[in-house]
């Protein structure tokens, strides 16, 4: 607890990050750059109770957004919102982020969907992928 308390220190937030006043809807986040769909995501899931921030937009280790759940669970995010189906490597790398800081939950978070091969994985490493229905179900029920 006392390295995950040490790496949050550490995370400056971007003064020139987006905040949102509203819910973004799915039409919405499809045209968004990756800052923005993190922005839109921690937006959501304030909302929901949990406790989350951005991490530097380099050698986060794969980490877009960490943090905590509802539960108190510490979280890590990674965040892709793509026009194409996510692969393998995105997998990796929340894997990765999930090790590095020492989580107990670690999610991908969509507006499209996984190859089989990434949900393959995701399964056997235990990794909650959320593609574009279940974010479309949370942004629907984010109050």
């Amino acid at each position: 607890m006392a390295l995950f308390s040490l790496i949050l220190s550490f995370i400056k937030p971007n003064k020139r990050r987006r905040k949102f006043r509203s819910q973004p809807q799915l039409n919405e986040i499809d045209r968004m750059t990756g800052e923005d769909f993190e922005d839109a995501l921690q937006y959501t899931l304030r909302k929901k109770g949990w406790r989350l921030e951005t991490t530097k937009k380099s050698g986060d280790f794969g980490a877009d957004l960490i943090g905590t759940d509802p539960q108190g669970r510490r979280v890590v995010i990674q965040a892709k919102r793509w026009k194409q189906k996510v692969g393998v490597e995105a997998v990796n790398q929340v894997i990765a982020a999930r090790v590095y800081y020492e989580a107990e939950r670690a999610l991908i978070i969509t507006n499209h969907y996984l190859t089989n091969s990434a949900w393959d994985l995701a399964k056997k490493a235990n990794i909650e992928a959320w593609t574009r229905k279940r974010l479309s179900n949370e942004i629907q029920t984010h109050e």
